[in-house]
């Protein structure tokens, strides 16, 4: 968890450059003092020394003691506060993917410094996906138009990982066109392999969970 303090600490990235252990400068605070509960939300500003862009966190305060508009200031200088909201939040990878898509997934946010190794990783998840659903032969395009004929993608998630298979192509062949990839294409293509394996893993993961607890409550309730 995030500490606020003079910086940012236990961050392992900065959620703007993804920087590795970004140094986050306190650069002010802000609270609505007409809010009437005995707790107060404080926002925290922090800048990122890598990249320069802003880092909010937010934090919890007794009432009483934010009305001194020092007393926040002085606090952070001293102690170390919790901050339970980051913004914008650092992407995460859902636990429930399983490990070999999820290790490409999390390599691949970490190095969206550098969009073409982080699309390359993007393609290494959607084949670690389609292998676990035992595609194993034949090139990647086959194994997704063969996941489509055993109705294990829709079509409109093979569109997707079809994005995903030529945004890949394209570095780690040396396109002569389009051999290197923006930071926001990037991220787009990680958001189409995450949402890929929300649902070839995640979402069936959930349903099973929340199937057994259902059928655990009701047998509860007839015993």
């Amino acid at each position: 968890m995030a500490i606020i303090g003079i910086n940012l600490e236990d961050i392992e990235r900065c959620p703007q450059c993804t920087a590795a252990r970004p140094t986050l400068e306190y650069k002010g605070h802000f609270f609505d003092s007409g809010l009437k509960s005995d707790v107060i939300p404080v926002w925290f500003c922090y800048r990122c020394t890598s990249c320069g862009d802003l880092v909010g966190a937010k934090a919890a305060f007794p009432r009483l003691n934010v009305q001194d508009g020092n007393f926040v200031s002085i606090y952070i200088r001293n102690n170390k506060v919790a901050a339970f909201e980051i913004i914008p939040s650092p992407d995460e990878v859902d636990e429930d993917l399983p490990d070999k898509p999820r290790r490409y997934l999390e390599q691949a946010i970490n190095s969206l410094h550098a969009p073409d190794g982080a699309i390359m990783l993007a393609g290494s998840a959607v084949d670690a996906m389609l292998k676990l659903k035992n595609y194993t032969e034949g090139s990647v395009y086959v194994r997704i138009q063969q996941a489509v004929s055993d109705h294990v993608l829709t079509e409109g998630m093979s569109q997707w990982a079809h994005a995903v298979r030529l945004e890949a192509n394209k570095p780690r062949h040396a396109d002569i066109d389009e051999p290197h990839a923006t930071r926001e294409l990037a991220e787009q293509t990680i958001n189409f392999a995450q949402a890929l394996g929300d649902f070839l893993f995640v979402l069936p993961t959930r349903i099973e969970e929340g199937t057994k607890a259902s059928r655990e409550a009701a047998g509860d309730q007839d015993s």
